[in-house]
This record gives C-alpha cells, sequence and structure tokens, in this order.
C-alpha cells in the first residue's frame, strides 16, 4: 500500500522539479540573449517597457 503511494508521488515531484528547473534555464537563457545583443541602455529601455506592458 505504502509502495504505491510511494509510487504514485515520484512522477509529480519530478514533473515539478523539472518543470522548475526548465523554467529557469529559459529565464537565463533569455536574459543572455537579450543582454548579449543588446547594449546596456537599450536592455534598459527594453525592460522598462516591459514593465509597463506587464
Amino acid at each position: 500500500m505504502l509502495l504505491l503511494i510511494w509510487m504514485e508521488m515520484i512522477p509529480l515531484i519530478w514533473i515539478e522539479t523539472l518543470n522548475t528547473l526548465w523554467t529557469d534555464w529559459l529565464k537565463v537563457m533569455l536574459r543572455n540573449a537579450t543582454m548579449k545583443k543588446m547594449p546596456s541602455a537599450a536592455c534598459q529601455q527594453w525592460m522598462l517597457r516591459n514593465a509597463k506592458i506587464q
């Protein structure tokens, strides 16, 4: 009985950890890409524009 509960719990935990890792990684990658392409002033303006939209 306990084993069944454990077997059902593991995939959920895995999915959640993978999701958080994936989203964090995506955020970092996007940040790095925008930083490389744009000079800092343009990047700041872009971030301000995004903040206003949200």
